[in-house]
């Protein structure tokens, strides 16, 4: 799997993974973001969950839920290099968001429907922006505040597909 040069992701690059000085506390802080319910693993588990469900009845759709998927993993790999360079441990578990619960197969959206699935992944799209907006806000770093928000960028690209996708079934 590839998250590079795909139609799920911006083409301008992402900033250098790195960051001025270890915060252990804006490590903590990425631990939603990396593994909270609305975190990246929790896209990557639920997006596949909705390409695999999806593949035999709309290729199309299930197309794009893999493809989401991959650019998440990427995410995941760049909070986790963020966490470490800021002093954490990326563990998969939340943090002040998630009670620092670790975490569970339950955040994922198991929906059969594809309108319901697409609901669902428009929601979670919404949530991860303001969440990422946030916590680029309280994370006062030179490096790492310019990553979040190249990563915004693409969950704002992926909200904007999932609507279009759910626009086109309702048309259809």
């Amino acid at each position: 799997m590839n998250h590079k040069n795909n139609d799920f992701q911006l083409n301008s690059p992402y900033p250098p993974v790195k960051v001025k000085n270890p915060n252990t506390m804006y490590a903590e802080i990425l631990m939603d973001d990396y593994a909270g319910t609305a975190g990246e693993l929790t896209a990557i588990t639920q997006y596949l969950y909705h390409h695999f469900e999806s593949e035999k009845t709309n290729p199309q759709i299930a197309k794009l839920f893999e493809g989401v998927a991959l650019v998440e993993m990427h995410h995941l790999e760049i909070l986790a290099k963020l966490i470490i360079a800021f002093g954490g441990n990326p563990t998969y578990r939340g943090s002040f968001g998630n009670n620092f619960a670790y975490w569970s197969g339950h955040y994922v959206n198991y929906s059969q429907n594809i309108r319901e699935q697409l609901i669902a992944d428009i929601h979670a799209e919404k949530t991860a922006i303001v969440n990422y907006q946030k916590h680029a806000e309280i994370i006062d770093d030179p490096y790492a505040r310019p990553v979040l928000y190249r990563i915004i960028e693409d969950e704002e690209l992926h909200l904007k597909l999932f609507k279009d996708a759910l626009k086109s079934l309702r048309e259809g």
